[in-house]
């Protein structure tokens, strides 16, 4: 504290406080059951004398957007695609997404995302999975086999 003596009167001279930087936020808010993140400051004091107090608050709160307890479907996809074994006995599979809020990462839909038809469910014959992996010779075709269902290469016809 400085004095100064002006006539008859003697003044203090008070020195401000100031706030350091903000801490980093406190807790995560993509933690499950997290509600709020913290953060906090000092108030610095002058390094002489009487001082007075800093102003605004030393602690902020965050709150942390709530996120629901689980997400939601989107709609299924066609039911497209066949297993390897396509014919006869081939399987075809749908899919639909998890929608969840921005920030809730941790949200889970109930069921499963992804949807097979039983064995032995025929596959849709217009199915590009009926080709196989492979293709024929040029001197073959690619041909259902009418007992089977499956795939397979027969000699073309000569024209």
């Amino acid at each position: 504290m400085r004095r100064a003596i002006c006539g008859l009167l003697v003044l203090s001279v008070v020195s401000a406080q100031t706030w350091l930087e903000w801490s980093a936020w406190n807790g995560d808010c993509k933690a499950a059951g997290a509600v709020a993140q913290t953060r906090f400051r000092v108030c610095k004091p002058p390094k002489e004398g009487p001082a007075a107090p800093c102003f605004g608050d030393s602690t902020e709160v965050l709150a942390c957007k709530e996120c629901p307890a689980q997400g939601t479907w989107g709609e299924w996809t066609v039911m497209d695609g066949c297993s390897d074994n396509c014919g006869a006995h081939g399987r075809r599979f749908r899919t639909r997404a998890c929608k969840k809020p921005i920030g809730c990462h941790n949200v889970a839909c109930p069921g499963e995302a992804r949807e097979t038809e039983e064995d032995g469910a025929p596959c849709d014959h217009q199915s590009p999975c009926l080709l196989p992996k492979r293709a024929c010779h040029p001197d073959y075709k690619m041909a259902i086999d009418a007992e089977e269902g499956r795939p397979k290469c027969l000699p073309r016809t000569p024209q």
